[in-house]
């Protein structure tokens, strides 16, 4: 893994990644194939489907938000969340609109497009795991001692979605007890879809019992004890991805040898998906 956040760490980390894709907006269709002539009807259709083998997703939704100048037939749901609104693993639904092109008039007699755009939303959980290699001060002097001593590469696991929380060590392990460990956060948006904020509250940093909080700057609140923090104001993400983060504690002095730790960030989104069909429309004379 690349040292994403310039550390001056030269410790890479080990990354497990499940795939980007939750839901899926597939198999767009427009009948009858364009152009289409002006006054005509016409449909469009997709699939939405859950890739998920195992897992629910929940608020599963659509929502027709632009037609241009072409009419969407009146019986047509514009918007509808699916009932349930949780989408069973491997779960597919069909959605069709029609829709009536403009007059030749309305186009003053010049072929035209309809932008159809339309968007499907859904909610899902973004969870990264992260170990951590603490080891008491008598064992890391007895390894560089007996020059045994090596560097602990950790593992990073990106759950299913996609977005994806980076975090990152700003000490080499094995770290040393009752030592400050600086972890760095960032959120990117991998997907096909767009995700422009971290609602306050919504993004979490969990660490064991034993850490001590030291900081974690304005954009963080965490617990008494230290072991959960959130963020408590919304974040913006540029470019698809979120500033960097720092949040610092100290390791437990209680780790007698060594013992490996395991860290969790998680955040709860909401995702959508938007999707736009260019439906050439031919005026006729």
């Amino acid at each position: 893994m690349p040292d994403i956040f310039n550390l001056t760490s030269t410790q890479k980390t080990k990354v497990k990644e499940q795939p980007l894709d939750v839901i899926t907006v597939q198999n767009i269709n427009v009948l009858p194939k364009p152009p289409i002539n002006t006054g005509d009807e016409f449909s469009i259709s997709f699939e939405v489907t859950n890739l998920e083998e195992e897992r629910d997703v929940k608020d599963v939704s659509y929502e027709l938000l632009d037609t241009g100048l072409c009419e969407r037939f009146a019986g047509d749901n514009v918007s509808k969340s699916f009932t349930p609104p949780s989408f069973l693993p491997k779960q597919n639904e069909f959605v069709e609109w029609t829709f009536t092109a403009p007059t030749a008039e309305d186009l003053v007699h010049i072929n035209s497009k309809c932008p159809v755009r339309f968007k499907v939303s859904y909610s899902f959980d973004a969870i990264s795991e992260v170990e951590v290699d603490v080891i008491s001060e008598a064992k890391y002097i007895q390894l560089q001692q007996s020059g045994e001593f090596q560097t602990f590469v950790p593992t990073l696991s990106l759950g299913r979605g996609p977005l994806r929380i980076m975090l990152e060590f700003g000490a080499s392990q094995p770290i040393k007890a009752d030592t400050t460990l600086p972890i760095y956060i960032t959120v990117e948006d991998k997907g096909t879809g767009l995700y422009a904020t971290i609602p306050d509250g919504k993004l979490s940093l969990t660490v064991p019992s034993g850490f001590i909080l030291e900081g974690c700057g304005e954009r963080f609140e965490c617990d008494v004890t230290g072991g959960i923090c959130h963020n408590k104001a919304n974040i913006t993400m540029i470019e698809k991805k979120s500033p960097t983060f720092r949040c610092s504690f100290k390791t437990p002095s209680s780790v007698t040898i060594e013992k490996v730790y395991s860290i969790e960030a998680a955040l709860n989104y909401t995702y959508d998906i938007t999707k736009q069909v260019d439906v050439d429309i031919k005026a006729l004379i």
